[in-house]
Protein backbone atom coordinates (compact mmCIF):
# COMPACT_ATOMS: atom_id res chain seq x y z
CA UNK A 1 0.00 0.00 0.00
CA UNK A 2 1.23 3.83 0.01
CA UNK A 3 2.76 4.76 2.84
CA UNK A 4 1.17 6.37 5.80
CA UNK A 5 -2.08 4.97 4.20
CA UNK A 6 -5.12 3.72 6.12
CA UNK A 7 -5.40 0.00 4.34
CA UNK A 8 -8.65 -0.83 4.42
CA UNK A 9 -9.50 -3.79 2.45
CA UNK A 10 -13.17 -3.57 1.34
CA UNK A 11 -14.39 -6.45 2.71
CA UNK A 12 -13.75 -4.85 6.12
CA UNK A 13 -15.05 -1.63 5.12
CA UNK A 14 -18.01 -1.89 6.78
CA UNK A 15 -16.57 -3.09 10.26
CA UNK A 16 -13.82 -0.19 10.32
CA UNK A 17 -16.10 2.40 8.77
CA UNK A 18 -14.93 4.72 11.83
CA UNK A 19 -11.51 4.20 11.68
CA UNK A 20 -11.76 6.04 8.37
CA UNK A 21 -14.19 8.75 9.63
CA UNK A 22 -12.18 9.82 12.22
CA UNK A 23 -8.60 9.58 9.83
CA UNK A 24 -11.13 12.35 7.69
CA UNK A 25 -11.87 14.66 10.61
CA UNK A 26 -9.36 17.09 9.88
CA UNK A 27 -10.96 18.04 6.84
CA UNK A 28 -8.16 16.84 4.51
CA UNK A 29 -9.63 15.08 0.89
CA UNK A 30 -9.77 11.32 1.42
CA UNK A 31 -8.08 9.10 -1.44
CA UNK A 32 -9.08 5.89 -2.36
CA UNK A 33 -7.26 3.25 -4.06
CA UNK A 34 -7.76 -0.50 -4.73
CA UNK A 35 -6.08 -2.48 -7.37
CA UNK A 36 -7.42 -1.10 -10.99
CA UNK A 37 -10.05 0.96 -9.32
CA UNK A 38 -13.17 -0.38 -9.20
CA UNK A 39 -13.53 -1.13 -6.54
CA UNK A 40 -12.74 2.28 -4.88
CA UNK A 41 -14.63 3.83 -6.98
CA UNK A 42 -17.32 1.88 -5.27
CA UNK A 43 -16.05 3.13 -2.22
CA UNK A 44 -15.73 6.51 -3.21
CA UNK A 45 -19.11 6.95 -4.04
CA UNK A 46 -20.25 6.11 -0.39
CA UNK A 47 -18.04 7.94 1.28
CA UNK A 48 -19.20 11.30 -0.84
CA UNK A 49 -22.84 10.14 -0.24
CA UNK A 50 -21.63 10.27 3.68
CA UNK A 51 -20.36 14.01 3.14
CA UNK A 52 -16.67 12.94 2.90
CA UNK A 53 -14.43 14.53 0.44
CA UNK A 54 -12.98 11.78 -1.55
CA UNK A 55 -11.64 10.41 -4.50
CA UNK A 56 -10.64 7.28 -6.21
CA UNK A 57 -7.81 7.15 -7.73
CA UNK A 58 -7.45 6.01 -11.40
CA UNK A 59 -5.70 3.39 -12.12
CA UNK A 60 -5.23 1.82 -8.79
CA UNK A 61 -2.50 0.63 -7.69
CA UNK A 62 -1.67 -1.21 -10.69
CA UNK A 63 -1.08 2.36 -12.42
CA UNK A 64 0.98 3.46 -9.21
CA UNK A 65 3.09 1.10 -9.38
CA UNK A 66 3.64 1.60 -13.14
CA UNK A 67 4.71 4.91 -12.53
CA UNK A 68 7.25 3.85 -10.36
CA UNK A 69 5.91 5.83 -7.42
CA UNK A 70 7.06 4.14 -3.76
CA UNK A 71 4.76 1.34 -1.83
CA UNK A 72 5.39 -0.37 1.73
CA UNK A 73 4.22 -3.29 3.35
CA UNK A 74 3.05 -4.03 7.18
CA UNK A 75 6.57 -6.67 7.30
CA UNK A 76 9.00 -4.86 5.62
CA UNK A 77 9.14 -7.19 2.93
CA UNK A 78 9.61 -6.07 -1.04
CA UNK A 79 6.48 -4.50 -1.71
CA UNK A 80 4.02 -6.03 -4.87
CA UNK A 81 0.90 -5.84 -6.41
CA UNK A 82 -1.17 -9.18 -7.24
Amino acid sequence: HVEGALHIPMSDFVGRFGELTEAADDGRRVHVMCRVGGRSAQVTQYLVQQGIDAVNIDGGMQAWDGAGRPMVTDNGTPAFVL
